[in-house]
């Protein structure tokens, strides 16, 4: 047995997709996981398709949180103004896009929600901070916070994180891939936000002379977060903004994916 699933969320009801594509895109991504099996431990390419990878983005921004860096309990924790990914790599925190879901106008403190750089070209530009947060570590920055609900108090955290486009068609991504791994489904973020490994398990596709050739599971993703942050050597160009967290598709040069044994 195999499961999929598929959504559309709009601001504006007549911008929703039809039930019927909807229903039609969630029981092809189950089909199309029918017969699924692990594949023998090697290093190889990997590609994480554009909605696994808000799972992966946050990791990373877990490892941004202002209170960890001043309680050095993050391996970002010396990494401000420094590369720690691809020059292909930006991210930001921007909740202010028109007639976008999720956008809001205000934070959770109630300030005017803004733009916010978190990654520029690879460099690290800020850690998340809200106001007591940034006051206690005695620093001046924008502050991001959110709040779950009227019972809870704000926290530092972004709002609606976007990883921005690149310039590659998808097609592209799997081009020259002799093998590989397409990734369609993380479980968890994969980051250990204190040491900076990174392990995971997932699911998707695996990649032979550059297409799809069979669907993969119980397999595990393996390495050091700032290695793989720093191999990304494709990034696509179809971001779709649908939450929280937007990402493209984009490729890691080198990841070992483990599973059984040769």
């Amino acid at each position: 047995m195999q499961g999929g699933g598929w959504s559309s969320s709009k601001r504006f009801f007549k911008e929703l997709a039809p039930v019927e594509e909807v229903a039609k895109t969630a029981a092809r991504r189950a089909i199309e996981k029918l017969g699924a099996k692990p594949v023998e431990t090697k290093t190889v390419p990997v590609i994480f398709d554009r909605y696994a990878a808000p799972a992966f983005w946050m990791g990373i921004l877990f490892a941004l949180d202002g209170d960890s860096v001043f309680r050095k309990t993050t391996f970002m924790t010396e990494m401000l103004e420094k590369p720690i990914a691809s020059p292909l790599v930006t991210i930001v925190d921007n909740p202010t896009i028109s007639r976008f879901v999720g956008s809001v106008p205000f934070d959770g403190e109630g300030n005017v929600t803004r733009k916010n750089t978190i990654v520029d070209k690879g460099v690290l530009k800020m850690f998340i901070y809200d106001s007591q947060t940034a006051r206690k570590a005695g620093v001046k920055v924008n502050t991001i916070a959110q709040r779950y609900g009227y019972q809870g108090g704000p926290s530092a955290g972004f709002i609606c994180l976007i990883a921005e486009s690149g310039k590659d068609a998808p097609a592209s991504l799997f081009k020259d891939v002799k093998e590989g791994l397409f990734v369609t489904g993380m479980r968890g973020m994969g980051a250990d936000t204190t040491t900076g490994a990174f392990s995971t398990g997932c699911s998707g596709f695996w990649i032979v002379d550059g297409a799809k050739a069979f669907p993969v599971d119980g397999v595990t993703l393996g390495g050091t977060t700032l290695d793989i942050l720093r191999g990304i050597d494709k990034v696509a160009n179809d971001l779709d903004l649908r939450g929280g967290v937007n990402s493209p598709s984009f490729r890691v040069a080198e990841i070992t994916v483990g599973g059984k044994k040769a």
